[in-house]
Order: structure tokens, then C-alpha cells, then sequence
């Protein structure tokens, strides 16, 4: 028996690049209700996004999410960890705001990393009481930039 490979090449196709944020409406399995999105990253478990009403960053289990929309984050690329991201809220703003968004979300994520470990160090209570210190201290942080935003809305 003879088996031959052929390789075929389209010149005209363009295949469309996706690229990360990308606003999407997420179906809340709770109660169905639509929750406006800005994807900015996913891996084979988790899908990173920021809830658009109030710009709090999630990473959330894609196996949480509804079929639908589990098909929808399935088809989507898996990016490295450590890009930038950029909430969608924050490209028409001025740099000043800009900058505090995104340091926001960057504090979001740091939390939430902080938090999955926190659920794992229940056999060491001093390595959880500097886990919750670092979730005090960047919850606070956050509040400091967001009244430095609202401050900075108010002025101009």
C-alpha cells in the first residue's frame, strides 16, 4: 500500500486573530440574568474577566459557567498569566484614570490569587493572618484609587 500526504495552501483565507479584552455577556447560572463582561485572559480551568458594573476582576472556574457560555470561553485562546491587561472601562479614559483602573484590576487579581491560597494554608494560622493582613491592606488601596478617581471626575 502507498499513502500519500498532501498539504493544501489557502493564499486568500485569513484566519481571525482574537485578542484579549473582549466584551461579552455572561449568563449567570444562579438566577439567568445577563452580566456584561470584559474577558482578559483564560486558562484550561479558569476564564479572567472584569465585571463591567463595578470593574472587579474575577478569575472564575469555567466549569461554573453555563453550557453556553462554557462553549463560548472553550473556542477562546489560553494567555499567559503575566500579560496586561487593560479593562475595556478604561480606554477612553484619561491616563490619569486609566492607570488607577488599571492598577485596580491588577489589586483584584492579586486578591484573589491571595485568597486561593489563604484556602490552603488551613493548617498554618500565621501564614493565613499575613494572607488576610494582604487582602486588608489591598482592599484598602483599592478604595484609596477609586476615591481618587470619583475625586478626580468631581474636579474636572
Amino acid at each position: 500500500m502507498f499513502f500519500c500526504l498532501v498539504a493544501v495552501s489557502c493564499t486568500g483565507c485569513k484566519q481571525k486573530e482574537i485578542s484579549y479584552p473582549i466584551e461579552h455577556s455572561f449568563t449567570d447560572p444562579k438566577d439567568g440574568s445577563s452580566i456584561e463582561v470584559s474577558i482578559t485572559g483564560r486558562s484550561a480551568t479558569h476564564i479572567d474577566f472584569i465585571r463591567q458594573k463595578d470593574v472587579k476582576f474575577f478569575s472564575f472556574p469555567i466549569i461554573k459557567l453555563t453550557k453556553k457560555d462554557q462553549t463560548y470561553v472553550e473556542k477562546l485562546p489560553i494567555n499567559p498569566s503575566d500579560e496586561k491587561i487593560v479593562p475595556a472601562v478604561a480606554r477612553n479614559n484619561p491616563p490619569y484614570i486609566q492607570t488607577r483602573l488599571e492598577q485596580i484590576v491588577r489589586l483584584e487579581k492579586n486578591i484573589s490569587q491571595l485568597t486561593q491560597e489563604l484556602k490552603g494554608e488551613s493548617n498554618n494560622p500565621g501564614m493565613q493572618r499575613q494572607h488576610q493582613r494582604q487582602i486588608l491592606e489591598k482592599k484598602a488601596e483599592i478604595e484609596h484609587l477609586k476615591k481618587a478617581i470619583a475625586d478626580r471626575k468631581s474636579s474636572h
